[in-house]
């Protein structure tokens, strides 16, 4: 099975990746804010709002500096990923039989299952990447990629 493309994405900047995730949050912390502020008419709820959603923005801008465009089966048995690091692109390239790919979810939030994230690792360089479910990366493409690569995590 060679040349195949297990997953193809438009490269999309870096705040176009971003931006989408901190409309909730930027709607929870004004409503925090309106709602502490009114109920205390103190300034330390303008204050918790605030480092709210700085936590947010953090939390976001750190989720999105990677994002995998393309992974694609090359011949003589090579796996080749392109991300882009913020707006660089880049490629990694590495023997397929020593990546691994993992499944995981954020443990800190309410709904951990809606905040999935995958784990790419070529166990025999070191070399690891994380993709957070953001922009075009959400729950139907990671589990198209887990089923597109089934056969290889089945045998792990």
């Amino acid at each position: 099975m060679n040349n195949h493309i297990f997953v193809s994405l438009n490269a999309k900047n870096y705040i176009e990746r971003i931006k989408p995730s901190l409309i909730v949050p930027l709607i929870f912390a004004c409503f925090v804010i309106a709602i502490g502020y009114l109920g205390t008419n103190s300034l330390w709820t303008i204050l918790a709002g605030i480092v709210l959603f700085a936590f947010y923005l953090n939390e976001r801008l750190r989720w999105g500096r990677i994002y995998i465009t393309e992974i694609c089966e090359m011949p003589e048995d090579k796996l080749r990923i392109t991300y882009m690091d913020r707006n660089e692109i880049k490629q990694y390239t590495g023997d397929k039989k020593s990546f691994r790919i993992e499944r995981n979810a954020v443990r800190y939030k309410l709904r951990a299952d809606k905040e999935q994230y995958l784990v790419f690792k070529d166990e025999a360089k070191g070399f690891t990447l994380t993709q957070y479910a953001l922009g075009d990366w959400e729950d139907e493409k990671i589990d198209a990629l887990m089923q597109d690569w089934q056969p290889e995590t089945a045998a792990i």
